[in-house]
């Protein structure tokens, strides 16, 4: 009763516009899987707009409930074959449901300042599954928003949905750029490598922004100029480096403990 169409053929146009919304920066994404749909995309204030599901979904069921709230939310049901689904998917193994949506960007004036305890600002980070891990620690550990500079990848395609595990739709993330930052009136903070304050003998203020650089080069010059203080985080020596990600998932967790702490 909530299919409105089918599509059998991979040209069909519909489809066709799937994949270039995948491919651009427009505001529509793609999210697919029943559980990242379930948990983060339907308690979410966002214009559905499809809801792909294959035969053998829709037949299920125990995929009724999710079917029945996809339509109360708006989304066009359509049920698709399986080499639709295919050609629709990102993943190794294909999911038998996935949904199109609309997201208009946040800008960073729309956050409200007296609230911006802790943000974290990604500076060029290149990796979608990076990001998308960055993003899943800043909900972890209660930041207040992910600010994302020029030439970071960008939040909403699939793959940094997927490493988000959703949380992408769980906290705000603003697109901004350097002179955006420094309107915020709020302490920048940085990571390097080597040659910072302690992070873990660090005593940490907030309100607070830590920027993250890109994987390669580490924070931009030009950024650099601008912060506070660097961090570095104690490791053994063997260990050389940590990836963006994992050192990013240290830092919020040593700010989190941290906080309410003065330097």
């Amino acid at each position: 009763m909530f299919v409105k169409q089918k599509i059998i053929s991979t040209k069909n146009n519909k489809i066709k516009e799937v994949e270039r919304a995948k491919k651009s920066k427009t505001g529509v994404f793609f999210v697919e899987g029943k559980k990242i749909i379930e948990d983060s995309l339907l308690n979410c204030d966002l214009e559905l707009v499809n809801a792909f599901c294959t035969s053998n979904f829709i037949s299920k069921e125990v995929n009724t409930p999710i079917i029945e709230q996809l339509f109360k939310k708006g989304a066009e049901i359509i049920e698709v074959s399986k080499e639709v689904m295919e050609k629709l998917s990102d993943t190794k193994t294909c999911q038998e449901i996935a949904v199109t949506a609309k997201m208009k960007p946040l800008h960073i004036d729309r956050l409200e300042k007296e609230k911006l305890s802790f943000v974290v600002v990604c500076d060029r980070i290149k990796d979608p599954g990076n990001l998308g891990t960055i993003i899943r620690c800043a909900c972890a550990f209660d930041a207040s928003a992910v600010v994302i500079l020029q030439g970071t990848c960008y939040p909403y395609s699939p793959k940094v949905i997927r490493a988000s595990a959703g949380k992408v739709f769980k906290i705000p993330i603003v697109f901004a750029g350097l002179d955006d930052l420094l309107h915020m009136n709020i302490k920048l903070i940085g990571t390097t490598p080597s040659g910072g304050v302690s992070l873990q003998s660090s005593k940490i203020e907030e309100p607070l922004a830590i920027v993250l650089g890109e994987e390669a080069s580490g924070i931009s010059s030009e950024i650099k100029e601008k912060i506070h203080s660097l961090l570095t985080i104690d490791i053994k020596d063997e260990a050389e480096s940590l990836n963006v990600a994992s050192a990013a998932c240290i830092c919020f967790y040593e700010i989190n403990k941290g906080k309410n702490k003065k330097y």
